[in-house]
């Protein structure tokens, strides 16, 4: 175990825009912890402190993780599990969201700026896996992680229930889909996807929405987010 007081390991990383490295902080906040590739071992609780830089974004986000497994690679070297921790304030952050939301006055077609989510989604745990690949004020964005296609129920104007767990309680989204798109065109890649319109929310969860929009709450792995369609979807509604 190493020494809590020793200065973290910097690690400086590039992004092409703001959005691109929000998505990645999206990646990894909702993740919780990612496998680096090591040429040697560190102790148990060595600290990485990773400085996302993108145009425009001054000073730089930064997000600290903390090394919880060493393991020996294939091949030789080793592989650090990094755990992320929160960062050391706001301001990088703010500054990302505010360039994505200036970004988006030049948008036509969406009333409300997207923020890149990633986060992991089921139905129930046997069925197929999803991500949320955006959310905003107006909605969310669901791509199909496993292969196959979309589920015959998951179509244009069904209803839908995104619950999310966080520290202050479960967000729950519940709207319409609006589209349902097979391989190819849902956002840009291969896998089916779908996207949601969200209804007139409660009070309490139009505010945790915006703190969650505003990266102040962030995904909790337990209970672990949920999808709900149709009668379902209705019956879990607050």
């Amino acid at each position: 175990m190493t020494d809590p007081t020793t200065a973290p390991i910097r690690f400086r990383l590039g992004y092409a825009s703001p959005a691109s490295l929000l998505e990645e902080l999206g990646r990894a906040v909702n993740r919780g912890e990612v496998v680096l590739p090591s040429g040697r071992s560190v102790p148990i609780g060595t600290r990485f402190l990773f400085q996302l830089n993108a145009p425009g974004v001054t000073p730089p986000v930064e997000v600290l993780g903390e090394v919880v497994g060493v393991t020996p690679a294939e091949g030789g070297g080793f592989s650090l599990t990094v755990r992320y921790r929160r960062g050391h304030g706001r301001a990088g952050v703010d500054a990302a969201l505010t360039r994505l939301r200036e970004a988006h006055r030049f948008e036509k077609v969406r009333a409300h700026a997207r923020l890149p989510f990633h986060l992991p989604v089921r139905e129930t745990p046997e069925g197929p896996e999803y991500r949320v690949r955006d959310l905003s004020l107006g909605g969310y964005g669901i791509e199909r992680v496993s292969e196959g296609p979309l589920p015959p129920h998951i179509q244009a104007g069904e209803i839908a229930l995104l619950e999310v767990t966080l520290t202050e309680g479960v967000m729950a989204l519940h709207g319409e889909v609006t589209w349902a798109m097979a391989r190819g065109g849902a956002f840009g890649g291969s896998q089916p996807g779908f996207g949601v319109r969200l209804g007139t929310l409660s009070p309490a969860n139009d505010a945790l929405l915006d703190r969650v929009l505003s990266l102040e709450l962030v995904p909790q792995p337990s209970p672990p987010p949920r999808l709900s369609f149709g009668a379902l979807a209705v019956k879990r509604m607050p």
